[in-house]
């Protein structure tokens, strides 16, 4: 499936994480602690860094329809925030590629619908050609993925 051929694609590229060592984001960090006590939750489901809708923007995907956002590194941990705005679910993983999420706030929403992965990967490689492709329409570029992944195109219209 052409979802799959674009994870594969990204599992090989290398990350290079970038450290936030800010006295604030370890305040922020130390709150999210304090207020959840030890009440963690976490997940035996391997973690995937998925695109964002953003360009160059990743969030982390913890195989139950939760997305994150990376707020900052500090030491062998990513601290991370949910990507739906107001909801104030907050977790860590360790930096390794697949590392588990582990919850330290819950969520006040239920899951992304299961298509929601594959509509970002849709988006993503869309933004990649308009991107790389400046000379080429954006629709001949549209028609040209959507032969590719006919269900990517089915959830975001031309």
């Amino acid at each position: 499936a052409p979802v799959l051929n674009n994870v594969e694609k990204i599992k090989e590229t290398a990350e290079t994480p970038s450290v936030n060592t800010h006295q604030g984001a370890i305040q922020d960090i130390s709150q999210d602690n304090k207020l959840q006590g030890d009440t963690t939750k976490p997940t035996c489901i391997k973690s995937e860094k998925v695109p964002a809708m953003l360009l160059d923007s990743w969030l982390y995907h913890d195989g139950s329809g939760f997305y994150y956002c990376s707020r900052c590194i500090i030491g062998d941990k990513r601290y991370l925030s949910c990507s739906v705005p107001k909801c104030e679910a907050r977790g860590w993983m360790t930096l390794e590629r697949g590392a588990p999420i582990t919850l330290r706030r819950t969520h006040n929403h239920g899951p992304q619908p299961p298509h929601h992965l594959q509509e970002l990967w849709f988006f993503h490689r869309l933004k990649l050609r308009a991107q790389r492709e400046v000379d080429i329409p954006f629709s001949k570029i549209y028609q040209e993925e959507a032969v590719k992944n006919p269900e990517g195109a089915a959830l975001i219209p031309e």
